[in-house]
């Protein structure tokens, strides 16, 4: 399968126009502790020594916040935490019972 980055663009833009448009300017977030796995891991099924690492979001924001502010450059990595803020993002708005 080929993703174009164009199309992830879109989506993403699509997505945060329906925030506006449903006035969501800000979220709350309580969640700061969640479920990782290995990038090594994330697609072996097979897998009987799966292990589960510990994210803070709390962390991943604050350095996705050093990249905005110019304090650290993008990486690769960045991807897995904006990943984390989408994925914390959605099930905070879908828990508040406001539907995109």
């Amino acid at each position: 399968m080929k993703i174009k980055t164009k199309e992830i663009e879109q989506l993403v833009l699509m997505l945060l126009n329906k925030l506006k448009e449903k006035d969501i300017s800000e979220v709350t977030i309580d969640t700061d502790y969640y479920w990782s796995v290995d990038w090594n891991d994330i697609e072996n099924f097979k897998s009987e020594s799966l292990e589960f690492g510990v994210g803070s979001f709390c962390d991943d924001w604050n350095h996705l916040q050093k990249i905005l502010s110019g304090e650290f450059e993008l990486n690769v990595l960045d991807l897995q935490r904006l990943s984390t803020l989408l994925n914390i993002l959605g099930k905070t708005i879908h828990e508040s019972e406001v539907s995109l």
